[in-house]
């Protein structure tokens, strides 16, 4: 079943879409500025939301899909967090890695975020530690519940589960 995309307003709590027996969808994803929320049983719906063409893609072009998506989410995250911070003090490596340059160690004091994938163990990159206090954050493109709950651990997007019995509400 496609999602359902509902428009919302700031400061409001619109009543949960339902299916049309009455039931909750399993999902809801948010804007984190409120201004709509989609709801949905299964992740790859709610992907489909936030990528045109999802839903007719084959499997290898959704692949591609969400890892364009994360690459260009990466970049636009990477620039707020540099905005937010200051980018005064940074090495020219740190300006290659915010780049996308490859690193394999992240000392500086605005988080390094990097898309799953390319680094080990998945990919050929050696996957990059932080030295405290630094941070790298990751958007995991592999799939798109991973895709999804990257986003909402890093902030970009709310996304809520319902536990299967609808007893207990909704996690997030």
């Amino acid at each position: 079943m496609p999602a359902i995309r509902v428009r919302t307003r700031r400061g409001t709590t619109p009543t949960p879409s339902r299916r049309p027996d009455g039931t909750l969808y399993r999902y809801e994803l948010i804007d984190p500025d409120d201004r709509w929320r989609v709801y949905a049983d299964e992740p790859a719906d709610l992907v489909a939301e936030l990528i045109p063409g999802y839903v007719e893609a084959a499997a290898t072009d959704r692949a591609v899909a969400r890892e364009s998506m994360a690459q260009r989410l990466r970049a636009a995250f990477q620039a707020e967090l540099l905005a937010a911070t200051g980018a005064d003090e940074l090495t020219e490596q740190q300006r290659l890695a915010f780049d996308g340059a490859a690193t394999t160690t992240w000392t500086g004091s605005t988080p390094l975020v990097l898309v799953e994938g390319a680094y080990a163990p998945a990919g050929p990159l050696p996957r990059p530690v932080a030295e405290p206090p630094a941070q790298i954050l990751w958007i995991d493109p592999s799939e798109d519940g991973a895709l999804l709950r990257s986003l909402h651990y890093l902030g970009i997007l709310v996304l809520a589960e319902r536990v299967p019995d609808g007893d207990r509400g909704p996690r997030r």
